[in-house]
């Protein structure tokens, strides 16, 4: 397991080759994995993932299973974020 963590003080601005260095040291350790193998930890969110792509990194396998529930006590995305698990559509 990896954990790839960048962090920026409060005052300082992420720097603008930050995304391209990380994204590339990632690439570096993963590459040779299978698709199912690379996932991520919810708990650091990436700004940089659509939600289809973060839905799939955070949530793999039990994303159905999840989204059943989503639709069962929040159909109507009471707690939505971008990261977020979408409620199973009817």
């Amino acid at each position: 397991m990896y954990q790839f963590y960048d962090p920026v003080d409060h005052n300082q601005v992420y720097p603008t080759d930050g995304y391209s260095f990380m994204d590339g040291f990632v690439e570096s350790i993963s590459r040779s994995m299978d698709t199912h193998e690379i996932g991520m930890y919810f708990n650091y969110p990436s700004p940089n993932l659509n939600q289809t792509a973060a839905q799939s990194m955070y949530w793999g396998p039990s994303l159905p299973k999840l989204q059943a529930i989503k639709a069962e006590v929040d159909p109507n995305e009471v707690f939505y974020f971008p990261q977020a698990v979408r409620p199973a559509k009817k």
